[in-house]
């Protein structure tokens, strides 16, 4: 028997669906016998998002430029992607920042009005990646 290419990805969230999945305890050895685990942030150090998965279970909200690519890829290589949680679903907490009509008012409250010792914006290529004017759920269409 071929066992299924299971990925799990995390995008803005907790990371609680994932803890909450590994809770699973015991019943994750018998998940064994009938998976192989090819992408996940936990226990994992693989970079690149493979192709031919079968299943994906994707944690969290797109809301930012790596959240966007990393969306793209699981799209593009997954059989079947499964939105796993409330943050995936509604985009949920991470979406509050919604409210505040875009990015910039995101980053001047957090970085500039509550900076403490040297307020600035991080603006580091390659570092920190640029948000997206909202955070999404799994389903929108993340070209908006």
């Amino acid at each position: 028997m071929e066992k299924i290419k299971l990925a799990t990805v995390w995008l803005a969230g907790c990371s609680g669906c994932h803890m909450s999945f590994l809770d699973l305890e015991e019943w994750l050895l018998e998940l064994a016998q009938y998976v192989d685990v090819v992408y996940s942030p936990v226990g994992s150090d693989l970079k690149e998002y493979p192709e031919n998965v079968d299943v994906c279970l994707v944690e969290g909200g797109i809301a930012n430029e790596d959240n966007l690519e990393l969306i793209n890829q699981v799209r593009e290589r997954s059989k079947i992607l499964v939105s796993f949680g409330d943050c995936a679903v509604t985009a949920n907490v991470p979406a509050m920042r919604n409210m505040l009509d875009g990015a910039e008012p995101v980053l001047k409250r957090a970085y500039l009005e509550l900076g403490d010792v040297t307020p600035q914006l991080p603006y580091e290529p390659g570092i920190v990646p640029e948000l997206l004017e909202q955070v999404l759920p799994v389903h929108q269409d993340s070209s908006l």
